[in-house]
């Protein structure tokens, strides 16, 4: 099984004003993180194929109901909070059959930035993950695909 990283947009730079920097910095820094996590990610992989497991949450083969942690696609995004956008994403994704396994919202506050992660069955077209992007006029839009 190999593996893929695919990241989408990244336009945290384009509106530096909108988010708080007290850990990395800068979002250039923030991008950098990433992409060394995934590079060594990668390499670990790469190196311990059989200490990955292919599973599907919330079912998983694990007799006892335990693991380290559950690897899938995962879409990460900013945007501006307002009603309908959480519809707009499920829509886009269900119109290029892309099943949500699960979504998590928060929000700095009432009309301000939110920051969703989303994992999904299956890897995001291209085209759907810049349909989202300017739909929603994400801030900051970025996919990974570990399958």
């Amino acid at each position: 099984m190999g593996v893929g990283l695919q990241y989408g947009t990244v336009r945290q730079s384009d509106h530096p004003d909108q988010f708080h920097w007290p850990y990395l910095g800068s979002p250039a820094a923030n991008l950098r993180c990433a992409e060394v996590s995934a590079d060594l990610f990668g390499v670990d992989f790469a190196a311990n194929p059989g200490g990955y497991v292919p599973a599907t949450l919330p079912r998983h083969p694990f007799p006892d109901q335990r693991f380290h942690l559950a690897l899938s696609g995962y879409l990460l995004f900013t945007y501006a909070d307002r009603p309908g956008m959480v519809g707009t994403v499920g829509r886009i994704l269900g119109d290029s059959s892309v099943n949500i396994a699960g979504m998590q919202v928060s929000r700095d506050s009432l009309g301000g930035h939110a920051l969703v992660a989303l994992s999904v069955d299956s890897a995001i077209p291209a085209e759907a993950l810049a349909e989202i992007e300017q739909a929603i006029d994400a801030t900051t839009l970025r996919a990974v695909d570990l399958a």
